[in-house]
């Protein structure tokens, strides 16, 4: 049989058993009928590229020449075979924005052959409180799969701490966002909404313009998120510059509640960001993810010069003391709450010496299991 027929059999073939099998738990997200006009090209072609299974273009640039600006007119998506009523989503655009994840590959993060159910109707661009599915098959959900590669073994981990994200949102940590479980402590801040909820990555994470494509392909923001937050001491505090960070957190409770002493002052008056005390993913071994003491030491702060130390340590919620140099000023240390009423029992002295307070003072974490 001529090679050409023998193709169109198969094609034909394919057409025939397509729905049967893609009816089934994971049918694919470029099915027939509801995105293409036809159920395999113009994906894969008589020929194609050498050493592809019959694709036509090579690599990322097939999925591309789909999701780009020109597959969004009419004559663009007739020509590359998408029906009429679909809506490709611009993806060239975004992997173009200065944070991206174009070097990972289309194929790192989605199965083609598999359809993307989200969250059963819920809005992907608001907090849903649950666990978002992977992209890609073979893993559960969305935080498995962004952490096979964002962790210290990962295929983008590398071997600095920061990169272990992984290892900050583990939860037998002293404190963490909850993306791999609910947090046994949970700040009062925290909008009702989110009050137990768990989160995803892609709730930071993701595109700057919200009339964009969702997922985290592209942002003009600083770590591929999705609104500002600021990292660098020295800005006026605002909706804007803490947009990231006041998408979950009530701004007012947290620059003028007495639940959170010293707020106020350090983020509006000395323009402290929230990044210099807070890790945005979790702490290892503080409570409120307060990174002193850890592997990083935040730009702007160095050890205490009266102690040496740089250390935070607390014994509850609107509590604790700070051994670090900061803002032109030594904290050695600078307490609030009830640790500032021991300070001025005790003297800094007494209070300064090492592991007078710290992990030892802090009741054991019960054991929890990954969810």
């Amino acid at each position: 049989m001529h090679r050409l027929s023998f193709i169109g059999v198969v094609v034909a073939a394919v057409g025939m058993v397509t729905p049967l099998l893609w009816a089934s738990a994971f049918p694919p997200g470029h099915e027939f009928g509801v995105v293409l006009e036809r159920p395999c090209t113009p994906c894969h072609t008589s020929h194609g590229e050498p050493d592809t299974p019959l694709l036509p273009l090579i690599g990322d640039q097939l999925c591309l020449h789909c999701h780009e600006p020109a597959a969004q007119t009419m004559s663009g998506r007739r020509e590359r075979g998408i029906v009429a009523s679909a809506n490709p989503q611009d993806i060239r655009t975004e992997t173009e924005k200065s944070w991206n994840h174009s070097a990972t590959g289309c194929r790192s993060c989605h199965s083609l052959h598999y359809r993307y159910e989200g969250l059963g109707g819920l809005d992907p661009t608001v907090f849903a409180g649950v666990p978002m599915q992977s992209t890609l098959k073979g893993f559960s959900n969305q935080a498995d799969h962004c952490l096979s590669c964002h962790s210290r073994t990962g295929g983008h981990g590398g071997e600095s701490p920061g990169s272990d994200i992984q290892g900050l949102l583990r939860l037998e940590n002293r404190s963490y966002h909850p993306v791999l479980g609910t947090a046994p402590e949970r700040s009062p801040s925290v909008i009702p909404e989110l009050v137990s909820a768990i989160i995803n990555c892609t709730d930071c994470h993701g595109n700057d313009d919200g009339g964009g494509p969702k997922g985290p392909h592209g942002s003009r923001v600083n770590a591929l998120l999705r609104s500002e937050y600021v990292q660098i001491d020295g800005s006026s505090e605002s909706l804007q510059v803490y947009a990231l960070c006041y998408a979950c957190h009530d701004r007012e409770m947290l620059l003028k509640s007495e639940l959170f002493p010293e707020h106020g002052d350090h983020v509006v008056k000395e323009q402290a960001a929230c990044g210099t005390c807070h890790d945005a993913h979790g702490s290892v071994t503080r409570r409120a993810l307060i990174r002193f003491g850890e592997e990083i030491v935040p730009n702007g702060v160095s050890p205490s010069l009266a102690t040496g130390r740089l250390e935070y340590v607390s014994d509850g919620p609107g509590s604790g003391a700070c051994y670090l140099t900061c803002h032109g000023v030594d904290h050695g240390p600078k307490a609030y709450g009830s640790m500032k009423s021991l300070l001025e029992i005790l003297g800094r002295e007494e209070l300064s010496k090492e592991g007078h307070f710290g992990p030892a003072r802090r009741a054991p974490m019960p054991a929890r299991t990954r969810r």
